[in-house]
């Protein structure tokens, strides 16, 4: 299953709409690849698009479904960003946690050993996370992109068998998430926040 967040509608009025917009910036590169993309017979996981308002790329409802995760075996999380120094983790890398999945990140350096950090435990039964180290974020998205070849290489079969044998580290995976109540994260974001400046302009 594919989610690409452009809208699906390439008329000249929409391409203009969204090219002109500041806030799809980060989005615009995509453009390139939408025909490419269109071949695969994306589908559109997280955003439902507002097709009668041309104005408008997205809709504000996100969604996540139980029967995405059930039918497929292994997913492949693009975080919003692959840089040497920074640390962010969105909700794109705890989904499939939520949702019993293994999953491979293609984010920040040692964005797999924050996960550690806050108590999740790595598949490392399955996954080699060498590719976590490497300073240089183009040389990591290329070893990532062939970890996951390698993984893919493995077979349905092995996954299965690879679950079957993990499930209770699975189950524990998704606890600790459930754990992590609204409370104790403002908690640590103010704790974070403690001894800081912060500068507020208007």
């Amino acid at each position: 299953l594919y989610s690409l967040l452009i809208k699906n509608n390439k008329s000249d009025y929409s391409i203009f709409t969204f090219l002109s917009n500041i806030e799809y910036t980060e989005l615009k590169g995509l453009w390139g690849y939408f025909d490419e993309f269109e071949k695969l017979g994306l589908n559109i996981l997280d955003w439902d698009y507002v097709k009668d308002d041309n104005s408008s790329i997205f809709s504000d409802v996100m969604n996540t479904t139980k029967h995405h995760y059930s039918k497929t075996l292994f997913n492949i999380v693009t975080e919003t960003t692959c840089v040497d120094d920074s640390c962010s983790l969105t909700e794109k890398a705890f989904k499939p946690l939520a949702n019993c999945h293994p999953f491979i990140i293609i984010g920040d350096r040692f964005v797999h050993n924050k996960l550690k950090e806050l108590g999740f435990e790595l598949y490392d039964d399955l996954i080699d996370y060498s590719f976590d180290m490497i300073y240089d974020s183009t040389k990591r998205f290329d070893s990532v992109l062939k970890e996951i070849k390698r993984i893919h290489s493995l077979g349905e079969e092995y996954i299965l068998k690879w679950y079957r044998k993990n499930i209770d580290k699975i189950k524990r995976n998704q606890k600790v998430f459930f754990s992590y109540s609204d409370r104790y994260m403002v908690g640590e974001v103010i704790k974070e926040l403690k001894m800081k400046k912060i500068l507020i302009t208007g």
